[in-house]
């Protein structure tokens, strides 16, 4: 992805074939542990950025550093040549024996190595060795050099590139080739510019430029690659909506969202409402909707009662309280009169008889008359009868 964003941003981008890091195909690599990897050597893509300044971005194989220079590698010479479309030179800068094809020149050049790094532009007199070299930084991002001037970017670019062994002793920072094998430079029978690697869009296109010591225009050029990379990006994203949103309706309900901390019952009214939405929800889901109302109405029915019930239940509560109050009053009257009645039990005893006496004569006698004694009453005593009234 994030090399595709890198694309997207580019004016122009040229690949180059992994692992072709041998020239015409005849090169055997230097016996030296220092270039054991001839990934440093292989060359596989050059971008030129859509920034305001010229910014080129070259993508290698691999970038040791065994030597720790300063650049942040230490087996190649790299070298970038970018036509802008008007004049230009046609002789590369010195040490490569390459040149340009013919009606073509180059306008700026740029030049790195681990202990240096400059760009040049075409002047009409003079040599490419002579003109002025002007500041060019370089970043390592992994197996990329991120080379950035301060010239402007041109409107339009068509690229070359080509790579060699660094040479830190000599003045054009080439190494020869050899004819036989050697501790610190590739060998070839039949190759003769010490170019390891170049540009080109096969192997046999940098065969044929090696052999004729002539670069070839790259063809297979991406002008407009940036707006067709964001098009791709921009397709892939709307096919991933679609696709997550086929899933959704798939699953009965859109994708869930982040927990915001919501109480349960919440987030599961949220469900449901989201589950009504979709019209082709999962049953189960609408079926669970349809039971949690239930019960929502059910508790709200018996919270509805019991709000209706407590004015009469309260009332009850009342009624009882005075009741309960009436009997304890009535028991307390109760036990007084009796204490009454008990304190005076005669009293009311000749009240009644002298009533009874004043409506039948004959009661007075009976009534006067006590009860006799009986055995249990009398102890030893015998019983004795009353004396006769006169």
């Amino acid at each position: 992805m994030i090399h595709l964003l890198v694309l997207a941003a580019a004016l122009l981008h040229l690949q180059d074939p992994a692992g072709d890091a041998v020239g015409d195909g005849t090169l055997v690599p230097p016996t030296a542990p220092l270039y054991a990897n001839t990934a440093d050597f292989d060359l596989q893509g050059v971008t030129v950025s859509d920034a305001k300044d010229l910014t080129v971005r070259v993508t290698m194989g691999a970038l040791s550093n065994p030597g720790g220079l300063r650049n942040g590698f230490s087996a190649p010479v790299i070298e970038v040549y970018i036509d802008t479309g008007s004049g230009g030179a046609s002789e590369l800068l010195p040490g490569s024996g390459m040149t340009m094809p013919p009606k073509h020149g180059w306008n700026i050049a740029l030049r790195v190595t681990g202990d240096e790094a400059y760009a040049v532009e075409a002047e009409p007199e003079g040599s490419p060795g002579t003109w002025p070299r002007l500041p060019v930084t370089v970043e390592v991002q992994g197996t990329a050099l991120i080379l950035r001037t301060a010239l402007p970017r041109p409107d339009r670019a068509e690229v070359y590139a080509v790579v060699g062994v660094y040479d830190p002793f000599r003045q054009d920072a080439w190494r020869p080739l050899t004819a036989t094998a050697s501790p610190w430079s590739f060998s070839s029978p039949t190759q003769h510019v010490p170019v390891v690697d170049l540009l080109a869009a096969t192997q046999g296109a940098q065969r044929r430029e090696l052999d004729s010591g002539v670069l070839l225009p790259y063809r297979a050029t991406t002008r407009g690659v940036g707006w067709l990379i964001l098009i791709v990006l921009g397709l892939m994203t709307a096919a991933a909506g679609v696709v997550l949103r086929r899933r959704a309706r798939a699953s009965g309900r859109p994708p869930a969202a982040a927990d915001d901390g919501a109480p349960a019952y919440e987030r599961f009214l949220d469900d449901v409402e989201e589950a009504r939405l979709w019209p082709d929800a999962d049953p189960s889901v609408e079926r669970a909707a349809a039971e949690h109302n239930r019960e929502l109405a059910t508790e709200a029915d018996g919270e509805s009662d019991v709000d209706a019930d407590a004015p009469a239940v309260e009332a009850s509560d009342a009624a009882d309280a005075d009741a309960s109050a009436s009997t304890r009053e009535a028991d307390s009257d109760g036990e007084g009169a009796s204490g009454t009645a008990s304190a005076t039990p005669s009293e009311g005893t000749d009240a009644a008889v002298a009533e009874t006496e004043a409506a039948d004569p004959s009661v007075t006698a009976i009534a006067d008359d006590p009860p006799p004694r009986t055995d249990e009453d009398a102890g030893d005593a015998t019983t004795e009868e009353p004396p006769p009234r006169s």
